[in-house]
């Protein structure tokens, strides 16, 4: 094997924002493919050589062309490659055999858990000189707009970039395992390198059907509330103080749930109050004061609870499937004009069909459990939500507008419950892992347990009695294993729409049985809850060890460990990747432990509570796709797609069913690095087919 080359670069592009041209407007996608995108300089960096500096386009092309970056050997390493390697492809055709993003290695290193993964914030973490600003400068000019003294410092600006990305890379790059470098490479080609097309006049027709639709609902509902002007009508339905009138009217309440805002609120001012007034009450405060605290006063009056109307409340999604038609209907116009979801990602579809292939955005190692997550470093998302399209259930059109180009075929295996086998097998559930193992099903026998009726007659599924039968198994099996309570379990068959009884009362009654049968018949799962708990307490004193599988070894905790020096307890998993639990504590007056680790959507770190069963939860689901992971970079044709558990390769039409057979093999396939593994029972199910739908 040749020693591998590292080639460090970083593209320099016109952004404008007064017109909005930016990344902040903008997905990577549809910036690098807009008519105004334009590429100013760019700085590149062979291993440890000096950084070169290229800002004519024959320049960079042909520096480009000599750095060979398809070789098998070179690995091309950016900060942020998504968008320095859609450049690559897009604008000079060169396809990156071995990409690598320095954002995934500080996901993998756990330095994304203590901070954002920006050039500056991790100059700022590793203790270098803060990142050159030369963008200030650069906003809204082409080559020929700047003056020799900007260029100067511009072209500095992009060299210090290359610079810093190089020092990260070093520091990070001994604590990657060469499993995780192909997985990172594997997951940025799905954007870099895109191969799925979209079908634009099936995808203008879908356009058509949802506006006709929702056009035929407004005109009904307009009518029936007896509104004359259509814009009035449609702020009516959106407005949070209206809209609960208009159900009012159809003779239903409006369904309520607490505000954590505003418990925090009127503890505030309860606080407030009872340290500066303490015999007042807030209707006797004088209008400074009210003026003053007045957000906090009124939600001290108004109680803790809001309406629970927005698109994902529970109680709203019940009133979506009402028995009367038109609290159906409102419900359905409101979720739909609120968001206009099927719209929208119709529309932005279409946009990108419009441009060309479609680039599958998926950030490697983003959440805490090392799965991917649809959105960037940031918490910005290209809007296109591929993680969770239709496929069992509801409109499958998008998934039909997803094609594979002529010639080719789409190829999908899906590694089958794979976390309820991974967790009965970690917490030594024998009985359950020889259910998996003899091919049994699991939640027609946890049904049978449920409602005395025989497992054989469930699975068959005959009536829709049967069938609902087995969907409470199934629910049961796929979500009381992590410690959830008859509350939730009640609230996810309701979110799924599993009825457990006539009456809300029955429902609960029936979920709390359930909950306490799925306890007293899975013993070693529920024990695991209650020793993940006292890892916790390890791990808080300092402590480290092992637990876990049939060996009891499968996972190692370690309270004294650090990220680059950062003090952080973590859990290693087998195939070398952490979870990393910072700032772990334990409340003695809530009787909790937390964790604070960095929420880069609030850009800051934030307190998370964890307990037995979320830590049950979160080393599963981490070994369940560390599993995954080692089984793509394992199949032999190129990934277009991860969904979850599914993944999705293009293949040659004349090689489709051997390569059915050949992914299916490999998603049932146990990695050598699992100890004990060779008593871990995986399955799997694929398709093929031209469009994504069809398999």
């Amino acid at each position: 094997m040749h020693p591998k080359r590292f080639v460090f670069i970083d593209f320099e592009t016109f952004f404008c924002s007064a017109t909005g041209f930016t990344l902040k407007k903008l997905s990577v996608e549809e910036y690098i493919r807009g008519s105004r995108f334009e590429v100013l300089c760019l700085g590149v960096a062979v291993g440890g050589n000096s950084v070169l500096l290229f800002d004519t386009p024959a320049g960079i092309k042909a520096v480009l062309h000599d750095l060979q970056l398809d070789s098998p050997d070179t690995y091309t390493v950016c900060q942020n490659y998504q968008f320095d390697g859609f450049i690559l492809s897009e604008h000079f055709g060169i396809k990156v055999s071995n990409p690598i993003c320095n954002r995934a290695l500080a996901r993998w290193t756990g330095v994304s858990r203590l901070t954002s993964e920006s050039l500056s914030s991790l100059n700022k973490f590793f203790d270098m000189p803060e990142k050159f600003e030369g963008t200030g400068i650069s906003d809204g000019k082409h080559r020929e707009d700047f003056t020799s003294a900007e260029w100067e410092i511009f072209t500095r600006y992009c060299a210090d970039d290359v610079r810093q990305t190089r020092e990260h890379f070093s520091r990070m790059y001994d604590l990657l395992t060469e499993d995780a470098l192909r997985f990172i490479s594997l997951s940025e080609l799905m954007y870099t390198q895109p191969r799925l097309e979209l079908n634009s006049e099936l995808l203008q027709q879908y356009e058509a059907e949802i506006l006709d639709r929702q056009e035929r609902a407004m005109t009904d509902l307009q009518r029936l509330f007896q509104f004359s002007d259509r814009e009035a009508f449609i702020k009516a339905i959106r407005s949070p103080k209206e809209f609960p009138k208009m159900l009012k009217a159809l003779g239903v309440d409006t369904p309520m749930k607490v505000s954590e805002a505003r418990v925090k609120s009127v503890a505030a001012s309860e606080d407030y109050l009872r340290a500066m007034y303490p015999a007042a009450k807030a209707g006797t405060l004088d209008k400074v004061y009210r003026k003053v605290i007045k957000k906090h006063v009124d939600n001290w009056e108004k109680g803790t609870h809001i309406p629970a109307i927005a698109k994902n409340d529970i109680p709203f999604m019940e009133l979506l499937n009402h028995e009367d038609e038109d609290v159906a209907l409102l419900c359905g116009v409101r979720a739909e004009n609120n968001t206009s979801i099927a719209l929208s990602r119709c529309r932005r579809f279409q946009a990108v069909a419009s441009r060309g292939t479609l680039p599958v955005s998926l950030s490697a190692f983003q959440a805490q459990t090392g799965r991917y997550t649809g959105d960037n470093s940031e918490g910005f998302s290209d809007a296109l939500n591929l993680q969770n399209l239709s496929k069992r259930s509801g409109d499958k059109t998008l998934r039909r507008s997803i094609m594979a180009p002529e010639g080719y075929v789409l190829v999908a295996a899906d590694s089958s419950q794979i976390e309820a086998r991974v967790n009965a097998w970690i917490c030594n559930q024998h009985d359950l892992v020889e259910v998996f193992a003899q091919g049994r099903d699991p939640y027609a026998e946890f049904a049978s347990s449920i409602y005395s009726v025989p497992a054989d007659d469930i699975h068959s599924q005959a009536t829709q009695e049967l069938k609902t039968m087995r969907d409470v198994g199934k629910e049961s099996v796929l979500s009381l294993g992590y410690n959830s309570g008859a509350v939730k379990f009640a609230q996810r068959c309701r979110q799924n729409k599993i009825k457990l009884g006539a009456t809300d009362e029955e429902h609960n009654t029936k979920a709390q049985e359930i909950v306490n049968l799925y306890r007293g018949t899975y013993a070693a799962i529920r024990q695991s809850w209650k020793t993940n708990q006292a890892i916790l307490q390890a791990m808080l004193r300092g402590d480290s060890g092992m637990w876990g599988g049939p060996t009891g070894n499968l996972f190692r905790f370690k309270g004294q460990d650090n990220i680059f020096g950062r003090p952080c307890p973590t859990i290693l998993l087998p195939d070398g990747f952490k979870l990393y639990y910072p700032g772990l504590s334990f409340n003695e007056e809530s009787n909790e432990f937390f964790y604070t680790p960095y929420n880069r959507k609030l850009r800051r770190a934030e307190p998370k509570k964890i307990y037995g069963g979320l830590i049950a939860n979160n080393i599963c689901q981490a070994l369940s796709f560390a599993i995954i992971r080692w089984q793509m970079i394992q199949i032999p044709y190129p990934i277009v797609l991860n969904v979850h558990d599914e993944v999705v390769a293009l293949v040659p039409e004349a090689e489709a069913e051997t390569a059915l057979t050949t992914m299916s093999q490999i998603m049932k396939t146990v990695p050598s690095w699992l100890p004990g593994g060779a008593s871990l029972p995986l399955n799997a199910s694929g398709g093929i087919g031209k469009n994504y739908a069809e398999v």
